[in-house]
């Protein structure tokens, strides 16, 4: 359902329509005024999207790490702005003598 945004009274202001855009709050330059109109949303995941979560899900059991670019800090978890991926190797130190002291004490 839509209504009207009651902050700001429900208006948005610009100074030339066709070039600049619209904002919530009024300066005494602004010479255009509308009706801001504020739809309330409500998420149904269908099957497509479904499919691409599990996807996700998969690729993230395989071991990828992602980041913006190649020298930022790589993540485990992927987000709309990153670019590039990298295999996550994960090593386990193991003793090659089981009766051998611990190094790090």
């Amino acid at each position: 359902s839509s209504g009207i945004n009651a902050e700001y009274g429900g208006f948005e202001y610009c100074l030339d329509q066709t070039v600049t855009g619209y904002v919530p709050v009024e300066k005494t330059y602004h010479l255009h005024r509308r009706r801001r109109w504020v739809r309330n949303r409500k998420r149904n995941p269908d099957i497509k999207q479904r499919a691409v979560q599990e996807k996700i899900r998969e690729e993230a059991k395989e071991g990828w790490e992602y980041a913006r670019l190649w020298g930022s800090k790589f993540r485990s978890k992927q987000r709309k702005i990153d670019l590039v991926r990298r295999r996550l190797w994960l090593r386990k130190m193991v003793t090659s003598n089981p009766d051998a002291e611990p190094i790090f004490t």
